[in-house]
């Protein structure tokens, strides 16, 4: 197996996070090595019983084949941790994402970039705001990052869009999945004029767990965060919370 091909692999296991990858990668510079480990091995590294186990019987040949098929049949292209074109901002972070699947304009990755994001059920005046905000960073030469959400992460894309302007749509599901499905058209805009961005396996649903985890992207890959109407209690503050982690 390659590099790329192990950290797919490690990148689906089922509770295999960024953290433990990181572990495994520290312990066994070849990473191949790591699949011939035995369950007492992956525990004295500090992997749970169960996380041994799921790393130790993970169909990896037939994970790998449907994998690659569908990136070829979706134009989907990715970067791991190991790649020289993997992004510059989010390789230093703690708890930086493995794997990166993209579908689109690749090269805006390394180009300044500004976080827009806030309220799923935004006012009229909040989505007005972040939809004029995102084309005065487009007119500053920025590209806008945000989640693909309803509300004013759709404003802040649109916005951008609107303008011919660069836009990047870190998602909380695979590529092969459209979330929310209202904004079909959206994504198909930002397949042809920016980039689609997840961490997940093609085929990974929307689950609800996943959409917190991929906020540190959204701030990782910006130079700061903008938030436009937000609860106490909702996604765009946890974004927050990255972002100042982040020194962003």
């Amino acid at each position: 197996m390659t590099k790329q091909e192990v950290l797919l692999v490690l990148n689906a296991i089922p509770g295999m996070g960024s953290a433990a990858i990181t572990k495994l990668r520290n312990a066994y510079p070849n990473l191949e090595d790591i699949f011939n480990q035995t369950q007492e091995d992956l525990m004295r590294l500090g992997l749970s019983i169960n996380l041994a186990n799921n790393l130790l019987c993970f169909p990896r040949e037939s994970f790998l084949e449907n994998e690659f098929k569908l990136m070829k049949d979706h134009s989907i292209n990715v970067f791991t941790i190991e790649d020289e074109r993997f992004p510059s901002f989010l390789k230093p972070l703690e708890h930086a994402p493995i794997v990166l699947y993209l579908k689109g304009d690749e090269d805006i990755l390394e180009e300044p970039s500004i976080a827009i994001v806030g309220a799923r059920k935004a006012s009229h005046y909040g989505i007005s705001v972040a939809s004029e905000f995102a084309q005065d960073f487009v007119n500053a030469q920025m590209t806008v990052v945000s989640g693909m959400a309803l509300g004013i992460d759709t404003a802040a894309h649109q916005g951008a869009l609107k303008l011919g302007g660069k836009t990047i749509a870190v998602l909380g599901c695979g590529l092969n999945h459209v979330y929310p499905k209202e904004n079909k058209d959206l994504f198909n805009m930002i397949n042809k004029n920016g980039l689609l961005v997840s961490e997940f396996p093609i085929d990974t649903p929307p689950f609800a767990y996943n959409f917190p985890r991929r906020n540190r992207i959204i701030s990782g890959l910006s130079l700061g965060t903008v938030v436009i109407e937000a609860a106490e209690r909702s996604g765009a503050l946890i974004t927050v919370g990255y972002a100042m982690a982040q020194q962003r």
